[in-house]
Order: C-alpha cells, then structure tokens, then sequence
C-alpha cells in the first residue's frame, strides 16, 4: 500500500535525522507510525538497533498486544508500554516520538512548562501538557495511559525526569515537534542560565502560536532540517555537519548486527549524487512516484533535502533515501 510505504520511508528517515541531532542514548527512544490498515497496530523502530543505521527493512510492526507481527527484531518494552497508549488514547495522532535527548530531559528535571519566551517556543504555549511523576523506566501500560492524560489533545507532554514526547498526524510533523521542542528548551536553559527571560505576553504568545504551530510549516520545517548555513547547523548540533560514526560491536544484539552489517555506501543503489532541487530548495517534483506525492507536502522525498547538503547516499533511480529505504 502506497501510504504504508510513505510513513515507513518517513519513519526511516525521521530516525536518521534524529542520530545527526545526537538524540540517541543507547538503547532508549523510539518513533511509531500508526500502520494505515490496522490502526491498531504501529511501525517503530527494533530494539537495540542505532538510529542512524535504521532502514525500512528493520522496522518492526507491533500489535496492541505487544506482539511483533512483521519483522525480525524484538520491540522495546517501554516503547509498547507508552506508544501503544497514546495511540490508542489519541485516534487522530499518525505518529509518536519519544528520545532521551540532553536538553529535553535536562528541562524535564525542572518539572515545569515551557514558557513563551521566543517565537518558536510560542507553538507549544497552552499546547503542550506536564507528567509530573516518575517511578521508573516504563514498562506497565498502566504507566502508559497517565502518560496519554498527560498529554490529552495537546501535541506536546514533558515527563518529568525522563525527557519529551510529541505526536502529529504525520510523521515528519510528530518529529518536527520534538526538534523544535528540544531546541526551545535549550533556548529557555541557557536564558536563565544568563539571566531572567523576559517572556512574550499571553495573547502575543496566542496569536504567534496560530501563526507557527500549524501542519504544513512544521513538515515542511522537518524536511529542510540541517539544510542551512554550516554556521547555523553548528549551532543547532555539533554532530549537524558529519555523519554519525558507525558503532563498534557492543553487548547490544542490535549495534552487534549493525556494526558487522555491509555499509549503506557499498549499496549498487546508494551512489553519492546530489540532490537536484527546485528554486526554493524544494525536490522538484519528477522525484514524486505520482502526481498525487509531488503535490504533498509531506511527501516522502522532502526527507532527501534534509540530507542533501550533506551528500548522504541517494538512489539515482529517483533520489529517495536509499539509505534507509534500502533493504540489501
């Protein structure tokens, strides 16, 4: 089915893009895609396998039991435990990310809400909700619906000493939440750290969130992600302007497997070719498989611009992710 694949190859990319942010800790977070024929069941990420290694082939598909129904590899307990809640609390949430990342759960610490204090912090003002609690790593599904009336209706929810969790109704606008969520509370940290922000007056801070808290921008923000200036990519992760390293084998089955897997750059598919784009740094639109995708904006090769100023892998055949859409 043409929709299971487009969320698929969005799931794949989306776990590339957050190993460039550093937001892999181990074996710890996960980002699930509701599957489009049984909403009962969602693709996430197998347990113990590298971000920046995961392909559509290594996706794993689970039922609201907790049973691996496609794939090979075993599912993360705490991924079950919370993902599966959610989207069983939220029917209009496509899709879910969850990451260990520093600044989020550095904030996280604090047991407080964002406040507006910057533009991009305004899209999560009144829009994101706290789970002020902690009693361990999550793997009782009890814990898992407390975390979904945490976060009710919002796109957004700060579990307390653990880290951040988004949803959307794709799956570049669930991970375009968390970077952009991340990143404002790195902003709010290192504010205070300096001083007292001064923060943006309540119906401001309203009027800006109609303004930036919508669908399209925040896909199409995921997909120009790590586009911009060397400069501007430094500032937003140090690891923004180099591949991730490929792990050596440790104790993990998953970085095991990854480590002694053939490299994406020995792919006959995957030779390093630029990425031709539209005037607006946009694929143009003949990478689209249909002219229903080449008019989507969440279509399945925006995720190449994300990449494209870093010359990672592209298939020449039509200039998707191979690397993560590769199954050799």
């Amino acid at each position: 089915m043409e929709e299971r694949r487009h969320r698929k190859e969005s799931l794949a990319a989306a776990f590339r893009l957050f190993a460039r942010f550093g937001f892999d800790e181990g074996v710890a977070g996960h980002i699930t895609a509701r599957d489009p024929e049984r909403p009962d069941c969602f693709w996430v990420n197998p347990f113990g396998v590298y971000f920046g290694h995961i392909r559509v082939s290594d996706l794993i598909l689970v039922n609201n039991k907790g049973e691996v129904i496609e794939g090979n590899w075993p599912v993360n307990g705490a991924a079950f435990a919370i993902h599966s809640r959610v989207h069983a609390a939220r029917p209009d949430a496509v899709a879910a990310a969850h990451a260990h990342s520093m600044c989020g759960k550095s904030w996280s610490s604090l047991g407080r809400l964002l406040d507006p204090i910057t533009q991009d912090a305004c899209a999560f003002h009144e829009g994101h909700g706290l789970f002020d609690d902690y009693t361990g790593v999550v793997y009782e599904t009890s814990e898992g619906d407390r975390i979904a009336k945490a976060l009710a209706s919002r796109k957004a929810v700060v579990l307390r000493n653990h880290g951040l969790l988004t949803v959307g109704q794709t799956v570049d606008e669930a991970a375009w939440w968390f970077i952009t969520m991340e990143r404002s509370c790195q902003a709010q940290l290192l504010a205070e750290a300096a001083g007292k922000p001064i923060a943006i007056e309540h119906q401001n801070a309203l009027r800006t969130r109609s303004q930036v808290a919508v669908r399209t921008p925040a896909g199409f923000s995921f997909s120009r992600c790590g586009t911009g200036s060397p400069a501007r990519s430094r500032a937003c992760s140090s690891n923004a302007l180099s591949p991730p390293p490929r792990p050596r084998a440790v104790h993990q089955r998953g970085h095991r497997a990854a480590a002694n897997r053939p490299s994406d750059d020995h792919c006959p598919n995957n030779p390093v070719v630029p990425m031709p784009v539209g005037g607006h740094g946009l694929p143009v639109a003949k990478h689209a498989t249909n002219s229903a995708d080449a008019r989507r904006p969440d279509s399945a090769p925006l995720f190449a611009a994300a990449f494209a100023s870093h010359r990672l892998p592209l298939c020449r055949r039509d200039n998707v992710l191979a690397s993560a859409r590769c199954t050799c």
